[in-house]
């Protein structure tokens, strides 16, 4: 595990399947950066902390976590 996932895995603490979910995200969205600008080049190394941790951080923060909407920036990642 990178320095990038454990400080991730150590903030919110996910189980190893949604690690492994994130890195399969991970590999498709720097696959997909390649031809469509979804993120800066410069993030491309710690995903998880910019991110992943990023969108994850105001989770706590929902009372009812079964009605949420992603006004999203992009790249899957929420804006609003």
């Amino acid at each position: 595990m990178n320095l990038d996932v454990e400080f991730f895995n150590k903030k919110f603490n996910v189980s190893r399947e949604t690690i492994e979910k994130l890195n399969k995200y991970k590999d498709f969205l720097l696959k997909s950066n390649k031809s469509i600008n979804l993120i800066g080049k410069t993030t491309e190394n710690n995903i998880f902390k910019r991110h992943f941790a990023d969108s994850a951080q105001i989770y706590d923060l929902i009372e009812d976590k079964s009605e949420i909407i992603d006004l999203g920036s992009g790249a899957g990642f929420p804006g609003v």
